[in-house]
């Protein structure tokens, strides 16, 4: 059970963590969740130079 934000509305991390939970240890669950993981990790690694020092990566 997801435990929701007190609006009733359930947040963006709650709705990706309830999509990932229920699949266990299968090699598809797994990978599911390194793609999960990484997808996180490198919009964290892009914004923090944003945030912290002003830098923007142009491609």
């Amino acid at each position: 059970m997801v435990a929701f934000a007190p609006s009733g509305a359930p947040t963006m991390a709650e709705v990706a963590l309830a999509a990932f939970l229920p699949l266990g240890k299968s090699v598809r669950a797994i990978l599911s969740k390194l793609s999960f993981a990484v997808t996180c990790y490198s919009i964290w690694e892009e914004r923090n130079p944003r945030v912290f020092t002003g830098k923007i990566y142009r491609v």
